[in-house]
């Protein structure tokens, strides 16, 4: 077993073993929105910490095996919440890097309010700010929108994941590391941020031919999502 298949098993077994964490610590709502999700392993290059489509959670190597489990339990969470608020299916026509931006400032706001500190912690690079804590994503991207043409104008960085607390840690090197299970519906989603490196991606929804999503099939989507999100709240 070369040394690239070892640490691709040793990531794959820390997340199941924080998913199974979250499910035998009694969070079976949040559990609920997670445990579906299939793992998909990618390159660094299509991704370099952890995203979702709604579907699957893809995730690179590197990435989980330098985080704790308190780490992993932190970013399972914030891709279930991506899920649960539907980040997935309501881009539009939004900037993809931008949205994710302003999904990841909301999470991490809503779970650094809400969080057990001894349960979880927000892994190095993650988007905070407290200025975005208790807003939504569609108000911290507008927020963000004219921020960023503001300094356009002036002159200045236009990159919105560098407005935090914390910085965006960058962890890809963009090398190839061997084609992975979930490359191709990865290069393929045009919801995907081509240089989004912080922790807990949304790119958009696909059908199953890995086509984004029709506007009858978003609907249908949103619709199965809510009695998803409704059930998941009857058994928290």
């Amino acid at each position: 077993m070369d040394k690239q298949t070892t640490a691709s098993k040793v990531a794959e077994h820390k997340i199941i073993k924080a998913r199974t964490s979250i499910v035998q610590e009694g969070r079976l709502g949040i559990a609920s929105m997670i445990v579906p999700l299939i793992l998909k392993e990618v390159s660094e290059s299509v991704c370099d910490t952890m995203a979702t489509d709604g579907t699957h959670i893809f995730w690179c190597d590197k990435f989980v095996n330098k985080c704790d489990e308190s780490e992993l339990k932190f970013t399972l969470i914030h891709e279930a919440l991506h899920c649960t608020w539907a980040h997935h299916l309501r881009r539009e026509k939004r900037d993809p890097k931008l949205w994710n931006v302003a999904c990841d400032y909301a999470i991490n706001g809503e779970l650094s309010r809400t969080g057990e500190i001894s349960y979880w912690k927000m892994p190095e690079g993650a988007l905070y700010k407290t200025e975005y804590v208790g807003k939504t994503a569609d108000e911290i991207y507008a927020e963000l929108e004219q921020k960023q043409k503001a300094e356009k104008q002036n002159g200045g960085s236009s990159d919105p994941s560098q407005d935090g607390d914390q910085d965006d840690n960058q962890n890809g090197s963009g090398k190839s590391d061997g084609k992975k299970e979930g490359d191709d519906l990865g290069n393929s989603n045009q919801g995907r941020p081509s240089d989004f490196g912080t922790a807990g991606g949304v790119w958009d929804a696909v059908n199953d031919k890995g086509k984004p999503l029709t506007k009858s099939e978003n609907i249908d989507a949103q619709t199965e999502l809510k009695n998803k999100v409704r059930v998941s709240e009857s058994v928290d």
